[in-house]
């Protein structure tokens, strides 16, 4: 039947204009952020910023975008957009709007809230999706999807799929777009190499929400209040699940262990046991309906943190550090630290171990030899890269909402000065004579070097695309920036501050370690690890590892590998550049990049420190769905 426009305007009086954040620990909803007074009416698709700071929300009725800023939970901003915005996605400094009765997708700069430019694509843009560096958007009416390069910002491409496209999601290695077919009860599986259709697998009726999960893509079936689950080796569907009726938003969380769908007519958020394939809990909402992306997640900023050679730190989310025996691989102690855990490094004597807190806007200070915490130290907004100067007298902070650098003297456990530094400040590291600082600067694409006398930014090196891990090489010659929307790793020379070479690597880089001439990137969505001769700043080898890579550091021959969403870390010989051993750890890390750490190497034990996750939320956006 020829499709109707759609969604129909429901009448005014009965819109509900907020957002909810569910824990994803107890399933229940802690907050309602009511956005009315300044949006208007009914807010469809929502996303959230890399560093879980700000929500973006599409108003279809008003033709906006709010802002909303998580820490108080109060809209900050809203931006004009076309024609009833649907979809929207976040791609580094860029928020991607489809406006589905303009034809067009508005480009919203996140730093000053404008829309910079406006690309025409097909018929009813609605779903939306970002793939390293394209974006990819279903037309409805016109079932197609567009591909839109953003660097330029043109369609560079446009993908023939099935009848009336709507949902569209990106697979982790970032190889694949998987996209629903409403009318024609399929879903298209598109190859981001060639952008032609390489598959068409037969799901429920109305197949709307999409979202993968490891190997396994969860489709929500509107017609037949179904979620049909995928396995993407195959791609033919291994289960069926019943869910609410009329069930849209759909999407799963970050250790991948839980998918959250959202059903509008009975009001309902179903959650589903990525093992089992059956759902576990249902929580009872206000009406829901999805335009686009209804329901997304609060990932957690993750920055880099690192210091000598022989001292890796760590971020990862949780509220204590695991302290493993090197030898025995077993957990030797568990220390208590703040709310959710941040950076982590080592002194240069071992003794003392540093911890952001990233909730208490704290340090943990940890004696090593009795693994009990002897000083708290208050610093900046949002605490997470740590790194310790090589005199071991100075402790260098970065505080992400403060945009600013904590200088910790290690005698007094005081704040000296503090140093500001670019946008979104994240990894650090300190130079190996020990006069120069150097911290990622996300939200810039930049890094600052910052004169450790006068606590200056002395230069500004601008590298790739969202700049996270950073290390620096042996001699301290170099200093390595992984690039996570560039897929690149930035090599800066630190006599010059000059960027000498860029290497490509895998698909979004984010830790990076330093072992002897060789440099080690883990690559999350490619799911391996990537190794950069520094001689020739070429890739000489690629590590195949578990799902999900981020944590990694080195301590002689080996390198240690840490995972999002398992419980392992692995360890890497250098020689041979295979997967020797793995290591049974705590919960699964949700790391601010390393996740594990050593003491320095004249140690007789050498531990590695991992740290607990702690629960995230979701947004869910709230309206009246007339049926």
């Amino acid at each position: 039947p020829e499709p109707k426009p759609e969604p129909v305007q429901p009448p005014k009086p009965l819109v509900i204009n907020n957002i909810s954040i569910i824990n994803t620990i107890n399933n229940t909803v802690i907050t309602n952020v009511n956005i009315q007074d300044k949006c208007g009416c009914t807010p469809g698709g929502v996303a959230v910023n890399p560093e879980g700071t700000i929500i973006y929300v599409t108003n279809v009725y008003n033709n906006t975008v709010s802002i909303i800023n998580t820490v108080t939970n109060t809209v900050i901003n809203t931006v004009n957009v076309g024609q009833y915005p649907s979809g929207i996605a976040v791609a580094g400094t860029k928020v991607y709007v489809t406006n589905y009765y303009s034809n067009t997708v508005s480009v919203i700069d996140t730093v000053t809230n404008n829309v910079i430019t406006t690309v025409n694509v097909g018929n009813c843009p609605s779903g939306i999706a970002v793939a390293g560096t394209k974006v990819y958007v279903t037309n409805v009416y016109s079932n197609t999807v567009s591909v839109i390069d953003i660097t330029t910002n043109t369609v560079i491409a446009t993908v023939d799929v099935g009848q009336y496209p709507g949902g569209v999601v990106v697979s982790p290695d970032g190889t694949k777009v998987y996209v629903t077919n409403i009318y024609s009860n399929t879903v298209s599986v598109i190859d981001t190499v060639t952008n032609k259709v390489t598959a068409t697998v037969s799901v429920g009726d109305g197949p709307t929400g999409i979202a993968i999960a490891g190997t396994k893509v969860y489709v929500t079936n509107v017609y037949s209040s179904t979620v049909s689950v995928i396995d993407i080796t195959t791609n033919t569907v291994i289960a069926t699940i019943d869910v609410g009726i009329c069930p849209e938003g759909v999407i799963v969380s970050p250790d991948g262990t839980k998918v959250y769908v959202t059903s509008s007519y009975s009001s309902t958020v179903s959650v589903i046991d990525t093992v089992t394939n059956n759902v576990t809990t249902t929580s009872a909402e206000s009406t829901l309906i999805a335009s686009g992306q209804s329901i997304s997640s609060f990932p957690v900023p993750q920055p880099i943190t690192n210091a000598l050679p022989t001292i890796a730190g760590t971020n990862a989310y949780g509220s204590n550090v695991s302290i493993i025996d090197k030898n025995t691989n077993n957990i030797t102690a568990t220390v208590n630290v703040g709310i959710n855990h941040g950076g982590i490094a080592v002194s240069p004597d071992g003794k003392k171990v540093y911890s952001t807190n990233i909730n208490n806007n704290t340090v943990s200070v940890i004696d090593v030899a009795t693994n009990k915490v002897t000083a708290t130290v208050k610093v900046g907004n949002y605490p997470s890269g740590v790194a310790v100067s090589p005199d071991g007298k100075k402790v260098y902070v970065t505080n992400i909402y403060s945009n600013n650098v904590s200088v910790i003297d290690t005698a007094t456990n005081k704040v000296t000065a503090t140093a500001n530094a670019g946008s979104f400040p994240a990894g650090v590291i300190v130079s190996l004579d020990g006069k120069k600082v150097y911290v990622t600067n996300v939200n810039n694409n930049t890094v600052s070097v910052i004169d450790t006398v006068t606590n200056k930014v002395i230069a500004t090196v601008t590298v790739g695309m969202y700049p996270w891990g950073i290390a620096i090489s042996q001699d301290g010659k170099k200093v390595y920036v992984t690039n996570i929307y560039s897929n690149t790793v930035s090599v800066i020379d630190t006599g010059t501050n000059k960027i000498i070479a860029t290497v490509d690597v895998g698909t979004w880089p984010w830790g990076v370690a330093v072992a002897g001439t060789k440099v080690y990137v883990t690559n999350v969505y490619s799911n391996n690890v990537s190794v950069i001769d520094t001689v020739t700043n070429n890739v000489t080898a690629t590590v195949p590892v578990k799902t999900w890579p981020w944590g990694v550091t080195a301590a002689g021959t080996k390198v240690y590998v840490a995972y999002s969403g398992d419980k392992v870390v692995s360890l890497i010989n250098t020689t041979t550049n295979k997967v020797t051993t793995t290591i049974s750890g705590g919960n699964p890390p949700i790391p601010f990049g390393q996740s594990i750490v050593f003491r320095p190497a004249q140690q007789p034990t050498i531990p590695i420190a991992d740290l607990s996750s702690n629960s995230t939320c979701w947004c869910i956006s709230q309206a009246y769905c007339k049926m």
